[in-house]
């Protein structure tokens, strides 16, 4: 199984939206929350998705996972149910916490 990381793209909406619904439906049950569910095209606006970077996760040319975040947080982290425990979710936040950019997670640990 190789999976490629790589920027969201708007045609992936579509794709991102179906896995994030069954995913947080699989989590909302599991806390006996059903009813606080919001598909994605409604929480995407109230929760501001798109003021984050995404990334996504690509195994066998297919959208099964997608993480957004900031330089202070992950936001969004979001795997297929069907690909769950197949290292996709690990894949996404290596991306983000490897990641070259000097600005994601790189505070010094001092407090004043």
């Amino acid at each position: 199984m190789h999976i490629i990381i790589r920027e969201y793209l708007k045609k992936d909406w579509s794709r991102i939206c179906e896995m994030h619904d069954l995913a947080r439906l699989d989590e909302l049950r599991s806390a006996s929350l059903d009813s606080a569910f919001l598909p994605l095209k409604i929480a995407a606006k109230n929760e501001d998705l798109f003021k984050y970077k995404i990334l996504v996760a690509e195994r066998n040319s297919e959208v099964v996972g997608f993480i957004a975040y900031s330089e202070e947080e992950i936001a969004w982290l979001y795997v297929d149910p069907a690909n769950y425990r197949n290292g996709i979710g690990k894949a996404l936040v290596k991306a983000v916490v490897g990641s070259q950019d000097p600005h994601i997670f790189n505070r010094s640990t001092k407090r004043k």
